[in-house]
């Protein structure tokens, strides 16, 4: 029997998130994603992001709905910032259940990017983040991915900060499984642990890649010395 699955897509407020899912909607259409601002937005359609009550009353129903999923054995995702501890619980108790855990973390290099995005999405018509709620968030959101990648059984670092998002790096439980080829991004770098296991994975495999080189130039040279 295929196990369930949890689909985690984090990171901080204007990373990309909602535009991630729905990009790839065709992959995971058949999923239901909770998140608190779309249940605003179904209990009041004028949500901008500035009703604290609303906010906490759609917290609330997120949770049900999180919590009846879970009871019910059924695959489902969820939206977070990562920047509380509440959405790792959820990881913890639904991987004891025996779903499997996929982790999407999208990031930008700076804070003031996802400022930036945030006020551009607000005046087309997006909720509100403050500027400090941002900033705390996304330190704070970086310094879960660690715990998130943990307990997950697939992860994805994908940067956001360019026109086109591209991904980083891919774990299979902690595991380094693949690398992108091009320069890694800051928030990458800044995390040290992370960095360390990506940084150690590039070296192997350059080193690899080397030993290959140069075997197959050796055999090319075997057969030019045969040709003459």
């Amino acid at each position: 029997m295929k196990k369930p699955t949890l689909y985690v897509i984090a990171g901080a407020n204007g990373s990309g998130k909602s535009t991630l899912i729905d990009k790839h909607r065709n992959l995971i259409k058949d999923i239901k994603f909770v998140n608190p601002d779309d249940i605003a937005k179904q209990i009041d359609p004028s949500y901008d992001g500035k009703n604290t009550t609303l906010m906490r009353k759609a917290g609330r129903e997120a949770i049900i709905q999180q919590n009846g999923l879970l009871k019910d054995g059924k695959s489902f995702g969820i939206e977070t910032t990562f920047s509380g501890n509440r959405e790792l619980k959820i990881m913890q108790n639904a991987k004891d259940q025996g779903y499997q855990i996929k982790l999407v973390y999208i990031c930008l290099n700076k804070p003031t990017y996802n400022i930036k995005r945030v006020e551009e999405r607000t005046r087309n018509g997006g909720h509100f983040v403050n500027s400090e709620t941002i900033i705390r968030r996304y330190n704070k959101s970086i310094s879960n991915m660690d715990k998130g990648i943990k307990i997950a059984d697939k992860t994805y670092l994908v940067d956001n900060s360019s026109k086109k998002e591209f991904i980083v790096a891919k774990f299979q439980s902690e595991k380094v499984v693949s690398v992108t080829k091009k320069e890694l991004p800051s928030w990458v770098k800044d995390k040290t642990t992370v960095y360390s296991k990506i940084n150690t994975y590039k070296q192997v495999h350059k080193t690899i890649e080397k030993i290959v080189n140069n075997r197959v130039e050796k055999s090319k040279n075997k057969d030019r010395g045969l040709e003459r």
